[in-house]
């Protein structure tokens, strides 16, 4: 690669590195205060893989979180999200430079600007880890047939372990892995072949040993209703740089499925190996959620299989951008509009965060009498989570006390709380079962993957409660 290029590709990533860190402001949201929560609630690391049986327990962050400790500033326990959300930047240019030069700056450009990965990457939680291991282990497992083989085999050993731990989406990988094993034996021979087996072998054993302790336990927590279809539409659109829902979006992900199959198709010309690692990462999450048949999917599920797609498709520009004339301006274009689609969703994610929680609560309490600020809502577990990790950090000496809505007191709460994931119309005014009224005050809105809106409503005067 030129100096030229290189200078590029630094460029490139210190943008991606820049969004990433712009990211990580604003307020945590239920599932990052959740993993906290679990974090706090333990007494030794090893706790991590043995005593919490839940799927918001992204064991490798829960380890970090444990070991930061309190944090007045909770923007903190992002940081190692961050670090490897940049590292994976930088691994992506590695791994995607094996297809060409070209390739390598398009597949940099595109995971850089990718609204889903700058998202969690700048999120307290395990899915930045496993896109970084993910491609890691790629980079690693090629390397495999070479003299020094036995060295990426360890390589690779160790970063699918700390894929596993990092999230459990990484396992939709390692079938990939296995099947490139395969055809590593029957083309590549007997000391390639065993060099593979046996670093599969040990995340696999891993994968064993957490069914054994922990993942055979595991309960999956609450979350908003989504269809897989919809999910599907979503991951591919936003990957692409469309609209989350919609015609639009069905057409770009339509779009974006003909790029990403086209770059699957030449990269198995050029490495079968590899396209059985990056075909089945792609679609085995689609394939797998479509069999199972959950009651709700979400983007978040396909991280890797975004990140994999992203490769795809830079073997699919390049290839484009090498024929020259019509298809190089086809290539420009196409790139062009993934990059404007995605900026666009990170600008807007940038400018309005995951909620403003903290913000909401402080209203209230300035806006309220008395040493006890009560409230109520719609959401018990939610609402409640969320209040009490902020009561703890805001400057006053109040009680920030929550009621369910089941149990009000004939007088009701000084606020209720109403939240949505969606931009749904909602009204201005509600009752509560005792037949006190509270009226809309302030509206804390969020965008794109993670968090709600927050509506605050607050009680109207008692002569104003409904007979």
């Amino acid at each position: 690669m030129s100096r030229q290029r290189a200078y590029l590709a630094a460029a490139i990533i210190a943008t991606g590195t820049l969004l990433r860190c712009l990211g990580i402001r604003g307020d945590f949201w239920l599932d990052e205060i959740w993993s906290y929560d679990i974090a706090r609630s333990l007494t030794s690391p090893l706790q991590i893989l043995t005593a919490v049986h839940h799927d918001n327990n992204h064991y490798l962050n829960t380890f970090f979180l444990y070991e930061l400790g309190e944090q007045a500033v909770w923007q903190v326990y992002r940081i190692p999200a961050l670090l490897a959300g940049i590292a994976a930047l930088a691994v992506g240019f590695v791994v995607a430079c094996r297809y060409g030069s070209v390739e390598g700056l398009i597949a940099t450009l595109l995971l850089a600007v990718s609204y889903p990965l700058v998202h969690y990457s700048s999120e307290a939680r395990g899915y930045s880890f496993a896109v970084l291991f993910a491609l890691t282990s790629l980079g690693a497992w090629r390397r495999i047939p070479s003299p020094v083989g036995a060295g990426w085999a360890l390589a690779f050993a160790v970063s699918a372990c700390l894929g596993v731990v990092s999230h459990l989406v990484f396992l939709l990988v390692l079938p990939g892995f296995a099947l490139s094993a395969l055809l590593r034996v029957q083309r590549r021979g007997a000391r390639a072949g065993v060099l593979s087996t046996l670093a599969l072998a040990v995340p696999a054993a891993l994968v064993l040993w957490l069914w054994r302790t922990t993942l055979s336990k595991t309960e999956i927590g609450g979350a908003p209703d989504q269809s897989i279809s919809a999910a599907i539409v979503q991951a591919l659109s936003c990957a692409a740089g469309g609209p989350d829902r919609g015609a639009i979006a069905i057409a770009v992900c339509g779009a974006a499925l003909a790029i990403v199959s086209t770059g699957i198709a030449l990269l198995t010309r050029e490495s079968a190996e590899e396209a059985a690692v990056v075909g089945p990462a792609f679609a085995l999450p689609a394939a797998l959620l479509w069999w199972q048949q959950p009651d709700f999917a979400y983007l978040r599920y396909f991280i890797l299989s975004i990140s994999f797609a992203l490769l795809a498709a830079a073997v699919c520009l390049g290839w484009l951008w090498r024929r020259g004339g019509a298809w190089r301006l086809l290539a420009a274009a196409l790139l062009m509009l993934t990059l404007a689609g995605n900026l666009s969703h990170v600008v807007s994610f940038l400018r309005t965060g995951r909620g403003d929680y903290s913000g909401t609560l402080r209203y209230a309490v300035e806006h309220s009498d008395g040493p006890r600020v009560t409230f109520t809502g719609d959401h018990a577990f939610r609402n409640t989570t969320v209040l009490r990790f902020y009561a703890r950090r805001l400057a006053t000496e109040r009680d920030l006390v929550y009621v369910d809505i089941a149990e009000l007191p004939p007088e009701g709460a000084d606020w209720m709380l109403l939240h949505r994931f969606d931009d749904s119309p909602i009204a201005g005014e509600v009752t509560d079962r005792r037949g006190n009224r509270y009226h809309l005050e302030r509206r804390a809105e969020f965008y794109g993957l993670s968090g709600w809106t927050w509506h605050l409503y607050r009680r109207a005067p008692a002569d104003q409660r409904r007979p």
